[in-house]
């Protein structure tokens, strides 16, 4: 009998050796990345209470108000509303104050403002009666304040005179004097002054057409047109200052004449408000019709 053939092995099909191949290319398996960690239960309060924190506290006139309404009405509440309107209003009142003390300081050439600034202020803003019942509560709270406020301990005289002397520099050199200007140049200096002056805008020419048109026989001083001038400009601020406030309220962006006339009956007293909000209605049309 003829010897039995040997079996070769089974030659592998394609696809075999491709998942072979693979087996053998593939990397070690990867480890899944480690996902965010979800803050814990107290982690979640920390950063509440970081927003609690970053809170802003409004400053108001709350407390005050409620501690005069006991003073003068124990038994009275006032609700959350009113409460809201009586802060508004001593807001406001404050700001008007600020201002006029402000324009005060400016125009006497102060940097500081001081008591005294304040106390014509509130004689000028506020009415009557009302300025002269504040101007006392106002005295009152700054003596209470300054007999309060404890003096610094003073140094004896000898002392500061030793210091003084310890700490006097060296007597400086005095410094060589400024070279005069030639002739010709402080001529042209001079012309340069005239050149850069500017021409200050007043009402003055308006103040005297109107002081020929009710009195033409009456003449007036330089000095009384200047105070009339100045007069005239408060009153012009005023009236913007509260036209644009009443804008910003409305959330307009242009000051229409309706804000200019309601600034008008805030701003002037009575009847002359009414004669003022008269004469610019006749001067808007005049200027509309032509």
């Amino acid at each position: 009998m003829a010897p039995k053939a040997e079996k070769k092995p089974a030659e592998k099909k394609p696809a075999e050796e491709k998942k072979s191949a693979v087996a053998e290319k593939a990397p070690a398996e990867k480890k899944p990345k480690a996902g965010k960690k979800l803050p814990k239960e107290g982690g979640a309060g920390a950063t509440d209470k970081k927003k609690k924190r970053t809170k802003k506290s409004v400053e108001t006139y709350k407390i005050y108000i409620f501690k005069v309404l006991k003073q003068v009405h124990p038994d009275i509440g006032i609700s959350s509303k009113a409460m809201g309107i009586m802060n508004s209003f001593i807001n406001d009142i404050f700001e008007k104050l600020a201002q006029e003390a402000a324009r005060l300081a400016r125009y006497n050439k102060k940097p500081t403002i001081t008591s005294r600034e304040i106390q014509t202020a509130v004689r000028l803003v506020l009415p009557g009666e009302l300025a002269k019942h504040a101007v006392s509560e106002g005295t009152k709270a700054v003596t209470k304040f300054t007999t309060e406020k404890k003096p610094a301990e003073k140094k004896p005289a000898e002392e500061k005179k030793s210091a003084v002397a310890e700490k006097a520099p060296a007597e400086k050199k005095p410094k060589a004097g400024k070279k005069l200007p030639k002739e010709g140049g402080a001529g042209a200096t001079e012309k340069k002054k005239k050149r850069t002056k500017k021409s200050v805008e007043t009402y003055k020419i308006y103040i005297f057409k109107v002081l020929k048109q009710v009195h033409p026989d009456i003449g007036i001083s330089s000095k009384a047109m200047g105070i009339m001038n100045s007069f005239i400009n408060d009153i012009f601020e005023k009236l913007a200052q509260e036209s644009s406030r009443l804008a910003r309220y409305n959330k307009k962006p242009t000051i229409t004449s309706r804000e200019i006339q309601t600034a008008v009956r805030l701003v002037l007293p009575g009847e002359l408000a009414k004669h003022a909000v008269s004469e610019g209605t006749k001067a808007v049309t005049k200027f509309t019709s032509s």
